[in-house]
């Protein structure tokens, strides 16, 4: 039985929504170079590799844009 309800907590899950290098550089307003080579290999951004390709989900994305947000001071 719980098998069943996991299995149908799973179907109903909706995909994070993922973008390739050249899109997220774009989102976070930075070179895909940049992104390529100073961004990614730090793991400042968490990625998938999927075969030979990367992809980021728009969540991660947002996510690395908070943390980089700097309070204004009054």
């Amino acid at each position: 039985m719980k098998n069943i309800e996991k299995s149908i907590e799973i179907e109903n899950e909706i995909p994070p929504s993922l973008i390739d290098e050249r899109s997220a550089a774009l989102l976070l307003s930075v070179s895909y170079e940049k992104l390529r080579k100073k961004i990614r290999p730090q793991n400042k951004i968490a990625y998938l590799r999927l075969g030979k390709s990367i992809k980021y989900s728009l969540a991660d994305l947002k996510a690395y844009l908070a943390r980089c947000r700097v309070e204004a001071k009054d």
